[in-house]
C-alpha cells in the first residue's frame, strides 16, 4: 500500500498529489508556497 503526499498551495489552495510543481498552474505560485499535508 503506497502512500500518497499530498501538498497545498499557501496562496490559493490548489493541491497536488506527489510533487508540488515549479508554479502553481492556477495562481502562479513558486514552488516554495507549497506545504505538504501530514
Amino acid at each position: 500500500n503506497e502512500e500518497i503526499d499530498y501538498y497545498v498551495c499557501n496562496w490559493c489552495g490548489n493541491t497536488v498529489e506527489d510533487e508540488p510543481p515549479e508554479k502553481c498552474p492556477i495562481c502562479g505560485a513558486p514552488k516554495e508556497e507549497f506545504k505538504k499535508i501530514e
